[in-house]
């Protein structure tokens, strides 16, 4: 017996295919009608030429994006070790560019801090704005703080050499933020009601 969906070998004891994962359970619509079972042959494959079509219009679409990624297959047969098979496509040549991401994305992760406090918070009223001042000392740059909208409250993450700042003020759901900049060792957020 073979899989209806990739064509290879498969026992009729399987559920499904080891291969694709195509159900192999799954009843197809003409298995319903009894005088439609002498076209099976016919119906299997005009159902394989359909995934060939699916399969062949999403490898153009992914030739086109020029994305990439990394695709990790992993089989086993009773009695053998798990076999594992990586492959790259894509904007992902080989092992070594994929190795690089990694490292350059580990080296961008953080160290969880030392200490955690919770910034001293000044808030001014000017019109139809709110300028709320968080001091954080040891704050280098704007890319150590991070800001986060959130429905009805605004969060601030700050990051400084071994210790982190965490702070949440409450907002109005219309309330939008209009700025942020680091003064020194100020982080002021501008909000517009």
């Amino acid at each position: 017996m073979r899989c209806f969906s990739c064509g290879e070998p498969v026992r009729r004891s399987w559920n499904y295919c080891p291969n694709c994962g195509a159900n192999l359970r799954k009843e197809r619509a003409y298995e319903r009608h009894p005088a439609l079972l002498g076209f099976r042959s016919i119906f299997d494959e005009i159902d394989r030429e359909f995934r060939e079509i699916e399969r062949m219009l999403r490898r153009l679409a992914m030739r086109r994006e020029k994305r990439g990624g990394v695709s990790i297959k992993i089989s086993s047969e009773p009695g053998k070790e798990p076999r594992v098979e990586v492959r790259t496509f894509g904007n992902l040549k080989n092992r070594e560019d994929i190795l690089q991401r990694f490292k350059r994305a580990r080296a961008r992760q953080r160290q969880p801090p030392k200490v955690t406090e919770e910034p001293e918070t000044r808030v001014e009223r000017r019109g139809n704005r709110v300028i709320y001042r968080i001091r954080m000392p040891g704050v280098e740059s704007e890319e150590d703080i991070d800001v986060q909208k959130l429905r009805e409250s605004v969060e601030v993450r700050c990051y400084a050499r071994d210790k982190a700042y965490f702070t949440l003020f409450s907002l109005p759901r219309h309330a939008r933020i209009a700025s942020t900049k680091l003064e020194g060792d100020e982080f002021v957020i501008e909000v517009e009601e």
